[in-house]
């Protein structure tokens, strides 16, 4: 595992970390400016077992990944460095709902306790937290994107309010109950598998940067930060694919010509 660690960290850019509130910080930042939330390997038929060091071993290899990919690998990686972590289960408000409602599986997030103090990190969003923030009430300010925090008015639960300018959720409300990924078994089943599932039916792709968002959705581009909201139509297979590379940073390993053309008109 050491040498996994290693090629991990030397994705993220990173030499090893103290386990610390400043190595917690640098390790979420560099993760959600590295790999991006999509369903490109979905589509591509290139899902890792249920495992958190096989999402960890897919991510370095240069897939990108959902919310359970992306937070177990990190969870997994924070574990081997010696962090004290947890997996939270959450449920979701989109932006017709009236407050996040379902079950507590559309969303995985970690809590990392350093020198006693609770920190709530989600590094499998794509749109939201550059680094993690203490659990407690309040508002967050991240760069140009205004989050908040606060108690579930029904206890036993956290809100993480997002930025109004995301399109796609508008709330997250997060167990106080661990919920390890070997409960999520149905889930990835379903999301990776099931026709039903919008991760199965659609191509999207999202990424944090310092000073914006980059979003994907089909055939088309969207940046959101400070300023005005840049929508970039992408006109042909190989922009797409360099869309994919460069903006979301997906290593697509395997990706023939074909592949591409497939992915293309899905999307």
């Amino acid at each position: 595992m050491t040498a996994l660690v290693d090629r991990y960290l030397a994705e993220l850019g990173l030499e090893r970390p103290a386990a610390d509130a400043a190595g917690l910080a640098a390790l979420h930042a560099a993760h959600v400016h590295r790999f991006a939330h999509d369903t490109i390997w979905i589509s591509r038929g290139r899902v890792p077992e249920l495992d958190a060091e096989a999402f960890a071993e897919a991510l370095v290899a240069g897939e990108g990944g959902g919310c359970i990919q992306l937070t177990g690998g990190f969870a997994w990686l924070l574990e081997q460095l010696g962090f004290e972590v947890e997996l939270h289960g959450a449920r979701v408000q989109r932006p017709f709902d009236r407050a996040p409602g379902g079950p507590w599986h559309a969303h995985i997030t970690v809590q990392v306790v350093v020198d006693g103090v609770r920190y709530y990190a989600d590094p499998g969003l794509g749109s939201a937290l550059e680094v993690p923030v203490p659990l407690a009430e309040g508002p967050i300010e991240q760069g140009p994107f205004r989050y908040a925090l606060a108690p579930s008015p029904g206890g036993g639960a956290w809100i993480f309010t997002h930025d109004p300018k995301m399109m796609s959720v508008r709330a997250i409300e997060v167990s106080d109950e661990p919920s390890p990924l070997s409960a999520w078994h149905d889930v990835y089943v379903h999301d990776t598998t099931s026709p039903d599932s919008p991760y199965v039916k659609s191509l999207s792709a999202g990424i944090r940067r310092h000073d914006q968002v980059s979003i994907l959705m089909g055939r088309t581009l969207i940046r959101l930060g400070s300023g005005r909201r840049r929508v970039q139509p992408i006109k042909t297979p190989e922009e797409f694919g360099s869309v994919l590379r460069e903006e979301f940073r997906l290593g697509l390993p395997g990706l023939t010509p074909d592949g591409l053309d497939a992915l293309w008109a899905k999307a």
